[in-house]
């Protein structure tokens, strides 16, 4: 009965220790890693040409040069188009605040070319 309950719980123990999936490009975690890129809030208008952003699971923090920071969620942990991320704000009342993200050191692989016929 011991060994039954020791199994259980050093079984608990270790699907909780797993990382959780986070965000991905192309099945590549994007988790913890520091990108550069430029933010635009959809919203205001506003662009910012020069920021650093970092994803962890669900969520990208966004790095101003003045020191401040914004913590959105992203609309989707898969990151299909990393010219194009998209994230809003979860403050209550500013859900609907739309961030663009685009990561300007992220490669996008791009199938190769065809040879033009002669």
């Amino acid at each position: 009965m011991f060994g039954r309950k020791l199994f259980g719980l050093i079984g608990a123990f270790l699907l909780t220790s797993l990382p959780a999936n986070g965000a991905t490009h192309k099945g590549v975690c994007l988790d913890h890693a520091e990108y550069t890129a430029t933010a635009r809030c959809v919203t205001s208008d506003q662009i910012f040409e020069k920021v650093s952003v970092k994803f962890e699971r669900d969520s990208i923090k966004i790095y101003f040069d003045d020191g401040g920071h914004i913590t959105l969620k992203l609309e989707s942990e898969e990151i299909s188009n990393p010219r194009h991320v998209v994230a809003h704000v979860t403050d209550k009342g500013y859900e609907t605040v739309t961030w663009i993200i685009e990561l300007s050191d992220l490669k996008l692989s791009t199938p190769p070319s065809e040879p033009e016929p002669s």
